[in-house]
């Protein structure tokens, strides 16, 4: 169920609802890699592809998906783990296991075709991670992304969809931007924002991103026991409070059941994908809603 933007603001919590999810990507889908899409003048973008077309559910969109920390997944590494796999579907990607990263052939199963970004060839190690330096906010990002964009439009035929978790998420905003502060290229059609940087002390904060000026639907979800400092949950009002272009929001809370709780539950864990920030143990509660979110809002 969708709430309102003013029920948004409200902080009311969503009821714990638990959906049993596919656990694989049926046969039909394929995964493969392409080594660097051409984004900016001498740039290039290693893509990681799963093609969900002839897979049942028929793939209604194809989503891009951002992973957190430093963005990279090590495509091109020759000792990156995929190197020979006689199955790239199921091998480990970038150097934690993120949670875009572990449920991309959930999400492919849900009926979407899946885009993964790597970094570009002129951040080949990885974006910053700094107080003051955010490329997941810059120009250059946001058009890397609209390639991306373009890339599986053409290829696919389909609406576009972005979808960040942690720090991916400030990459996914800053996708949703792309129709009012480069217009010439081509945005997506929706997006999507999971565990979500809004601490006013990081570069990646959303919250320091003009949010009003963009035009499409969005659902934010949170993990109500989040306790990475620089993901709080009640970053999703935060955030309603300022996407007032969007045509239809969605804040979502949820929470482990009982008996079920993450991987790892230490301190040090508190922002890795293993532990409540990454919805460890709770991730049929994201995909499913998400998946059927997007679904509504397809044409």
């Amino acid at each position: 169920m969708s709430i309102s933007r003013s029920q948004a603001l409200s902080a009311l919590r969503c009821l714990p609802l638990f959906v049993a999810f596919a656990a694989s990507v049926a046969q039909a889908a394929t995964t493969s890699i392409v080594s660097g899409l051409a984004t900016r003048p001498g740039v290039t973008v290693p893509l990681l592809v799963i093609n969900s077309t002839g897979g049942t559910p028929a793939p209604g969109a194809t989503l891009i998906l951002f992973t957190g920390g430093n963005g990279q997944l090590h495509l091109l590494d020759s000792n990156g783990g995929w190197q020979g796999a006689s199955d790239l579907s199921q091998v480990r990607l970038g150097p934690t296991q993120n949670f875009l990263v572990r449920q991309r052939n959930n999400f492919a199963a849900q009926g979407f075709n899946i885009i993964m970004m790597d970094v570009p060839s002129d951040h080949s190690t990885g974006y910053p991670l700094t107080a003051t330096d955010s490329f997941r906010r810059s120009t250059n990002h946001q058009t890397d992304i609209a390639y991306v964009v373009d890339y599986a439009r053409t290829t696919f035929g389909l609406p576009v969809w972005l979808v960040g978790t942690s720090r991916g998420s400030t990459s996914a905003a800053k996708g949703a931007l792309i129709a009012a502060q480069q217009p010439t290229l081509d945005g997506p059609d929706g997006f999507v924002l999971t565990s979500t940087v809004t601490d006013s002390g990081d570069a990646d904060n959303v919250l320091d991103m003009p949010l009003k000026n963009i035009a499409l639907v969005a659902m934010m979800v949170a993990n109500d026991d989040d306790a990475c400092p620089i993901t709080p949950p009640i970053g999703v009002n935060e955030i309603a409070r300022r996407l007032l272009s969007s045509p239809d929001f969605r804040g979502k809370f949820v929470t482990n059941n009982p008996g079920s709780p993450p991987s790892n539950t230490t301190a040090a864990e508190e922002c890795q994908g293993d532990g409540y920030h990454g919805f460890s143990n709770a991730e049929g509660k994201v995909v499913t809603p998400v998946s059927a979110w997007i679904t509504g809002h397809l044409p």
